[in-house]
């Protein structure tokens, strides 16, 4: 689940979701869906550690090329709970949440 490198590191900006997730309502586990433009389709299981830090296991990923914006991540926690981030622009990793 990594585009190619920008300004801000996917993986922090993934995290930060999540975090904004949690504090929204969803409980961890949570998978995180990201869909690319072309197709590109990835899917991660987080799961919190002991210091609170995220443990990811890798589901599923697609094999078209990766990195192509805008992308759509979708957070799914076990109780059927959901939330949507689109990330607009890589080098800034513009986002908008619903």
């Amino acid at each position: 689940m990594c585009p190619p490198e920008q300004t801000i590191p996917f993986d922090v900006l993934v995290e930060a979701l999540l975090q904004r997730a949690v504090v929204s309502g969803l409980k961890p586990p949570i998978v995180v869906v990201l869909v690319s433009v072309n197709g590109f389709v990835s899917a991660v299981r987080y799961e919190r550690k002991a210091h609170g830090e995220w443990n990811r296991t890798l589901l599923v990923e697609g094999s078209e090329p990766k990195g192509k914006y805008p992308l759509n991540l979708i957070f799914c926690d076990s109780r059927g709970q959901s939330q949507v981030a689109l990330v607009k622009d890589p080098s800034t990793m513009t986002t908008s949440i619903q």
